[in-house]
């Protein structure tokens, strides 16, 4: 009697969790979903780029779409008003018409092409995992995906607003940027 109690109790587990994990699968489906209908985008991002011996953090202030759009520098006030076009595949960077360079953390992806990576992600990325999970702004879902073999990202969303919260960007298990939003508006 007590294995047919233990094997009901399980079973009823099992599909406990078949249910919450496939709530959550839905739900990333429609912020994607949304993600893919919106227009444009407007945001205020945090972003620290661990270099390694190095860690920068930066104010940027992201107007577009989630093709194409524009990055500009709010903080380090030294760097203030340096703006970075991003678009699929390619970033630059420009202040008074001069391009340059703050160097790649992997291959193609640097500090200021990360609105770039993570919007892709969000609209077309390889979905690894799903869950629901608390954070310090409120209930979020975290959807993870795979931009490569050594490159994937995490993004919560907020499970009221399926806005983005934070983001963070990993290569081999290792956080190489990591994203906090503010003042986000997707239309």
């Amino acid at each position: 009697m007590l294995q047919v109690r233990v094997l009901a109790l399980m079973m009823t587990l099992a599909l406990f969790l078949t249910a919450c994990g496939g709530k959550s699968q839905d739900e990333a489906a429609r912020i994607r979903q949304e993600l893919q209908q919106a227009q444009s985008l407007t945001a205020d991002l945090t972003v620290t780029a661990d270099y390694g011996e190095r860690v920068y953090t930066f104010g940027l202030r992201y107007e577009g779409d989630l093709e194409r759009g524009t990055l500009t520098v709010t903080e380090p006030e030294l760097i203030r008003g340096v703006t970075a076009t991003t678009e699929a595949g390619s970033c630059t960077l420009t202040y008074d018409g001069v391009d340059f360079d703050t160097g790649d953390l992997a291959p193609g992806i640097r500090p200021m092409s990360v609105m770039a990576l993570l919007m892709e992600q969000w609209c077309s990325g390889l979905v690894q995992s799903v869950s629901r999970e608390q954070t310090e702004q409120g209930k979020a879902l975290c959807v993870n995906t795979r931009y490569d073999e050594q490159i994937t990202q995490s993004t919560w969303f907020d499970l009221r607003t399926h806005l983005p919260v934070r983001a963070e960007v990993y290569r081999n298990g290792k956080m190489m940027l990591s994203v906090a939003f503010a003042d986000v508006t997707i239309s």
